[in-house]
């Protein structure tokens, strides 16, 4: 039989501090604690409060534990509650935490919710900004309201009237891309747009005349199809005109601006349209020189 002591207290051998010994054993898992006087009892620990199991534990004043419902974590998504005001998080400076960050949550009166989800890479190129679409996606874009422009220029000449007019070239050393949004592309003389986008159209145009006729004008018309090219519509056009008082071989340039909210590239198209009212009108074009040449401006989303 193994060997025991039976004792009520425990003592130092000076006598102090003496521990009087709990009468009756605790249950599995607790421990030996002291009320501060010496009587020792068996007991739990600090008790967790709260219901939930993803609860996060917080330090009450009594410096007890208590799972805090207004923050939670179920090891997939961390909910920051409140009660009453709108939840925020506060990143503070490496000095003494002297200064702050704070995010924060949008006000009740928008009664919406929505997820933002952020590139899976930095930047590419300094300077750029966080832009995001309708559902949330976020990615690095240039800053800047106009983030595209084009310049085409009309390779040769052609006598009063032209629909539409065609022969155009993309000058390389005259695009401005940063955001890969890719080429205009004409096929003769029907424009495609390479995104949507509000776009702003300018078309520039040199005429001449190669013979005395009398009154003598240009226009160049800018126009527009939301129906695949199936009809147009002349939005704008410009003017150049000389009377018979001068001379033959009189010129003039005409610039004409159109703004068109393309919202889908496969059925908004536009093209150009040249009308005369003599058949010596000449609009010039060149394959070395802008004389009349087209600029295509993304200016923003649709």
């Amino acid at each position: 039989m193994a060997s025991k002591i039976n004792v009520d207290k425990i003592a130092r051998g000076s006598g102090t501090p003496e521990f009087t010994i709990p009468t009756a054993d605790g249950t599995s898992g607790q421990f030996i604690k002291t009320d501060g006087s010496g009587v020792l009892s068996f007991g739990s620990g600090v008790a967790l409060t709260g219901s939930t199991n993803n609860m996060i534990p917080t330090v009450t004043g009594a410096n007890a534990l208590a799972g805090e419902a207004n923050l939670t974590y179920d090891g997939n998504v961390l909910d920051i509650k409140n009660a009453g005001t709108a939840s925020s998080i506060k990143l503070y400076c490496e000095s003494s935490n002297a200064h702050y960050t704070e995010i924060k949550s949008g006000p009740h009166s928008g009664a919406t919710q929505y997820t933002i989800t952020l590139p899976n890479a930095p930047p590419s190129v300094s300077g750029q900004a966080l832009t995001a679409t309708t559902a949330g996606a976020a990615s690095w874009a240039a800053v800047g309201f106009n983030d595209y422009e084009a310049l085409w220029r009309m390779t040769t000449s052609y006598s009063h009237n032209a629909d539409p007019v065609v022969n155009w070239a993309a000058q390389s050393d005259q695009l401005f891309d940063p955001k890969g949004h890719g080429a205009m592309v004409e096929a003769t003389g029907i424009w495609t747009f390479p995104t949507t986008g509000h776009w702003k159209i300018h078309i520039h145009s040199w005429h001449d005349d190669t013979a005395s006729d009398g009154d003598e004008w240009c226009d160049i018309y800018i126009s527009i199809s939301t129906d695949s090219g199936s009809s147009y519509t002349d939005s704008t056009y410009a003017q150049s005109g000389w009377n018979t008082d001068y001379s033959d071989y009189m010129g003039g340039t005409s610039d004409n601006w159109y703004i068109f909210d393309v919202t889908d590239t496969a059925t908004h198209k536009i093209k150009f349209k040249g009308v005369a009212s003599q058949t010596n009108m000449r609009t010039r074009g060149s394959a070395t020189n802008n004389e009349t040449y087209a600029i295509f401006t993304r200016l923003g989303d649709t």
